[in-house]
């Protein structure tokens, strides 16, 4: 009796056992794997959104390279030695910096000569005007006294107005000349037009310079983006649009505006030029990732790209219904930017949009969301 009790409990203890195997089997098949398909007893375990209304831009992506929007070239005016240079390639200069002087001892007597004659004739004119004056003035009263004709009187009067003449034109003379030889003094010493890097130097102490010798700046405050947009896309880009633009030289970001678009392709590509505000860390050469804005829609009707599915030309979502059911619709999508999409139609802002677990659904399958 003993020993069939003894059996009665062993083949008990084996059921209870193989029962647990079971289950722990039928728990181990309903548990979330990753992204595999997750079913239990309620239905398709998902993950969902609601769309947002937020503002989404198209954006047109291509490189360019930094460039100068200009160089200056200051050379020498005058051909003489230089008797002084100040600064050397990759120097930085402020405006009105003295770049080089040149020796204008030569210019310096002939300046002095001239304006010394021009002094004396402008004195001697001046000389004769006021005898003139005076002379005309005897004649004046001769003339009322009765002492002399009209004709005298006369005749005084046009040596006056012959000697005021030659006075004036004494005058403009020294004026003129001496401005002229003003301007010629800065021949000998000149000066940068702006702030900026110097870029190239032709010109050295001691040498006799030409016009051709000089320095060549490159402001550092008047950049310019230059890169082309593909015939695909020129037609979207205008004038104005907003730009951002990304140097990865220098881990900095930079706003930007489209300045000019050429009217003729280059290998396919319209050369497109675009406005930015350069800093101290901005150099010509580097290159910058640029984000044309085309289009922008304000208040849009966005959501996940992931929840997107496509069948050929349709694009659609499966969303979740009042009664948790899976419910395919067909939406119309519109502009698309990062990992987000803007829903024209289709669905509204209360709809549930499922995202992970979408690719296990059918029309009407039960969800259970996360």
């Amino acid at each position: 009796m003993n020993k069939f009790v003894k059996w009665l409990i062993g083949i008990a203890i084996v059921v209870v056992i193989g029962g647990i195997i079971v289950v722990n089997q039928g728990n181990k098949n309903s548990q979330d794997n990753g992204n595999q398909l997750v079913i239990n007893e309620k239905g398709v375990a998902v993950t969902a959104v609601s769309p947002q209304k937020e503002s989404i831009s198209d954006l047109l992506f291509t490189i360019g390279s930094v460039e100068p929007v200009t160089t200056y070239n200051v050379t020498a005016k005058a051909t003489a030695n230089v008797e002084k240079t100040y600064f050397e390639v990759g120097d930085q200069v402020q405006k009105d910096d003295v770049l080089f002087e040149l020796e204008n001892d030569t210019f310096s007597v002939s300046k002095n000569t001239t304006l010394a004659q021009l002094q004396n004739a402008l004195t001697q004119a001046k000389q004769a005007k006021e005898t003139a004056e005076k002379n005309l003035s005897d004649q004046q009263q001769l003339f009322d006294s009765g002492a002399i004709s009209q004709a005298q009187l006369d005749g005084a009067k046009t040596q006056y107005d012959n000697a005021v003449l030659a006075y004036n034109n004494a005058l403009n003379n020294y004026r003129s000349n001496s401005a002229t030889l003003s301007d010629q003094s800065e021949y000998y010493i000149q000066k940068s037009p702006v702030a900026g890097i110097i870029t190239a130097k032709t010109i050295f102490d001691g040498q006799l310079a030409t016009t051709q010798n000089g320095y060549t700046i490159m402001p550092v405050d008047a950049y310019v983006v230059k890169s082309s947009v593909s015939s695909n896309y020129i037609n979207q880009v205008a004038k104005g649009q907003n730009v951002d633009l990304y140097v990865n030289s220098i881990d900095k970001h930079y706003s930007g505006k489209v300045k000019s678009i050429s009217d003729i392709s280059q290998n396919g590509a319209f050369p497109v030029e675009i406005s930015i505000d350069g800093d101290d860390t901005l150099k010509s050469g580097f290159y910058a990732e640029v984000k044309i804005q085309i289009d922008k829609h304000d208040e849009a009707l966005t959501i996940p790209t992931i929840a997107i599915q496509s069948n050929g030309n349709e694009s659609y979502v499966f969303v979740a219904n009042a009664e948790m059911k899976a419910e395919k619709k067909v939406i119309e999508t519109g502009i698309k930017e990062g990992d987000r999409t803007e829903v024209l139609s289709g669905i509204s802002q209360e709809d549930t949009v499922i995202l992970k677990g979408k690719e296990f659904l059918d029309e009407g399958s039960v969800v259970v969301i996360k």
